[in-house]
């Protein structure tokens, strides 16, 4: 369902693992700015599938858990430690994102938001330099 955003592309899209396309790059600050932009477009696109009611209660939200398993690098394990610990990160983030996509309509702000804007910060993170971390501790010194 996410896969409709411009940052995740289908698991088994010309069978590569990961479905999370973003660039790992923009150091901490970047990472951070980057991280909650997506998060932004991630919650902007489940509250119009909600609103057209393409999610509704039950559904389970879009995938977060495929987002988190992504992100930490977590794949089928090979031991069942590996397997129990990457059914416990599927198991917490599909019951987080199913009372997200409960709770999804009331999240008026995010109308304020355009999805424009989201990727733009995206990219803003992304490309946030190391030098840019410095000028604002000098800013914020001065």
């Amino acid at each position: 369902m996410f896969w409709s955003l411009p940052f995740v592309r289908p698991p088994w899209h010309k069978g590569e693992e990961s479905c999370w396309t973003l660039a790992v790059k923009g150091g901490y600050h970047g990472g951070c700015i980057t991280g909650e932009h997506a998060a932004i477009a991630y919650l902007k696109c489940m509250r119009e599938f909600r609103k057209v009611g393409y999610l509704t209660d039950g559904d389970g939200g879009l995938g977060l858990q495929s987002v988190v398993l992504d992100m930490v690098g977590i794949a089928p394990g090979k031991t069942a430690a590996e397997d129990a610990l990457r059914g416990q990160i599927v198991g917490f983030f599909s019951y987080i994102d199913e009372m997200l996509c409960a709770s999804i309509s009331s999240a008026h702000h995010l109308d304020k938001i355009s999805m424009d804007d989201a990727l733009e910060g995206i990219r803003k993170g992304i490309d946030r330099r190391p030098s840019d971390d410095e000028a604002d501790e000098a800013e914020r010194a001065a």
